[in-house]
């Protein structure tokens, strides 16, 4: 590639060379679901309300964070190669 040393500020532009640049950010998004609980002041039994099906447990990893995980981790693996 040729430098030349002429000003080009005043001459009209005739196209564009664009670049792109993609990151992908994560966010933490935490999701807190209450089920009520609740004494029957006749009998005395206690009643849950029903979580959604994908609520297993006190604590849920959803697919996004296990991906992060997985990508650290086989990252980390390749770097000690």
């Amino acid at each position: 590639m040729r430098t030349r040393s002429q000003d080009l500020s005043n001459i009209p532009c005739i196209n564009y060379a664009r670049r792109i640049k993609i990151d992908m950010v994560f966010e933490k998004v935490i999701d807190h679901v209450d089920a009520e609980i609740t004494r029957c002041p006749a009998c005395g039994a206690t009643v849950k309300g029903v979580f959604l099906p994908d609520m297993h447990g006190p604590l849920q990893y959803v697919d996004g964070l296990k991906a992060l995980v997985i990508n650290s981790i086989s990252k980390s693996k390749m770097t000690r190669r």
